[in-house]
Formats: structure tokens, C-alpha cells, sequence
């Protein structure tokens, strides 16, 4: 069942597209991706990760029906509508923010406005090229961070009665649901830890001052004290 992933990572290397049939059969069989051992799906779906288009590949995971397999509590979010300042819903929320990180990663992207929030240093390419303990480069672990950030605000929206949609506790419940998910795909407990520690404070960098000010330096300073390796990959994330 792993080739399953494994034609999506090759069409995904090649530039190329899947052929009519075998996409066909992939649609019927995708179910069985679910029984496949961990570190195996898991080698397929970084290597797709790690090229700079994965994004158009998840979405063709969802068609086919292995991004379920992969992750199930994604497909909670489907049809999950978010607050007018949001465009797509739950789910598709979680795919366009991958995209979005593959802008930001491409210093040369004039693609969107979020590029041009972003301060770029010579070296950054090399530091979301890092690999980190696990062997998986910063980049992965940044979309993955990306794809799961919002996992759980299905579970959590809630109403007001003024009618206002709330997600009350979805970064420290997506962060829980992301470690489990990961420890089932055998990543290292670094990796987990980073990702769960990137969803988990994905909204900080936009709390630390209120709006139209700059935020202090004991701010900045306690926001690095607790994010420790991820702070910076936070920032991008929250972007």
C-alpha cells in the first residue's frame, strides 16, 4: 500500500501527472495506506514535503483519499466554515497555509501579499534547509506544522450568543492531536516536540503587543526563552 504514496512523490519529482487507471485504482485502494507501517509513509510523505510545490500534491492526496489515511482528524475540518476574515474553510485553511510557507520559503516569490511581510536574511534559505534531530530539514517540519496548525478548531468552535465564532484552546488541542498523529508516523520525539511547540504558539507572535505598536524587549525576550530552537520557524508560521 505504500506505493500509493510513493506514485504520488515520483509524479511529484518528475513534474508529471498519474496516469488515468492507476489513479483510478489508487481511489479504491487508498483505504488500505491506513494499515501500512509508520516510518515507512512517513520517509514518502517528507520526500514530498521537501519540494518546493508539495502543497498542489496534498490536495491531490485529498482527492485521491490518502490525506485521511494520514491524518484523519483533518478531514473534521471539511465544510467547517471560520469568521468572515477567513476565505476557505477548516480544511482547505490547513492546505493553503502550506502554500503559503512555499512562498514565504522562495525569496524571489512576488506571489501574495504575505511575501512581502517577511524579513529575509542571505543565509535563512540555509536555515529552513537545516536538518534537525530526526533527519528531517526545517522546511518539513514547518509544513507540516503548516498542514496540522489548525486541526483542531473543529472541535472547538463554539457560539456566543452575539452569534461571534470562537476556537477557544485549538492551538493546545492541535498540538496535542499533531504529537499523536506524528508518533503513529514514527517521527523522532525532537520532531514532534517541535512541531507540537510550533502549533502551540502559532498565535503568539501576534499577541505580543497590541495593535500599531512595536513589541518590548522583554516581550521578544520571553517569546525566544519559550520557544527555545523554534522560535524563528514560529515566526513563519504565524505569518
Amino acid at each position: 500500500p505504500v506505493r500509493l504514496l510513493r506514485a504520488i512523490r515520483r509524479a511529484a519529482e518528475l513534474r508529471g501527472t498519474i496516469e488515468k487507471e492507476t489513479r483510478r485504482s489508487m481511489c479504491r485502494y487508498s483505504g488500505s495506506l491506513a494499515g501500512s507501517p509508520g516510518e515507512r509513509v512517513r520517509d514518502e510523505l517528507c520526500r514530498v514535503l521537501d519540494l518546493p510545490e508539495a502543497a498542489g500534491w496534498l490536495y491531490e492526496m485529498d482527492d485521491i483519499g490518502l490525506l485521511r489515511c494520514l491524518f484523519p482528524p483533518l478531514e473534521e475540518g471539511r465544510g467547517v466554515q471560520q469568521p468572515v476574515e477567513h476565505v476557505w474553510d477548516v480544511l482547505c485553511h490547513n492546505l493553503e497555509s502550506v502554500r503559503a510557507v512555499e512562498e514565504l520559503l522562495t525569496p524571489d516569490s512576488n506571489i501574495g501579499p504575505t511575501v512581502s511581510l517577511a524579513s529575509w536574511e542571505e543565509d535563512l534559505p540555509n536555515y529552513f534547509e537545516q536538518s534537525v534531530l530526526g533527519g528531517r530539514s526545517r522546511s518539513v517540519l514547518l509544513k507540516l506544522a503548516a498542514l496540522l496548525h489548525d486541526v483542531a478548531k473543529p472541535r472547538t468552535r463554539t457560539f456566543e450568543p452575539s452569534g461571534r465564532m470562537r476556537f477557544l484552546g485549538h492551538a493546545e488541542q492541535g498540538a496535542q492531536i499533531a504529537a499523536e498523529l506524528l508518533s503513529n508516523l514514527r517521527f523522532s520525539r525532537y520532531e514532534q516536540k517541535a512541531i507540537s511547540t510550533m502549533i502551540f504558539y502559532h498565535l503568539r507572535p501576534v499577541q505580543l503587543s497590541p495593535p500599531g505598536l512595536l513589541p518590548t524587549d522583554r516581550a521578544i525576550y520571553r517569546y525566544l526563552r519559550d520557544l527555545g530552537d523554534f522560535g524563528v520557524d514560529t515566526l513563519y508560521l504565524s505569518l
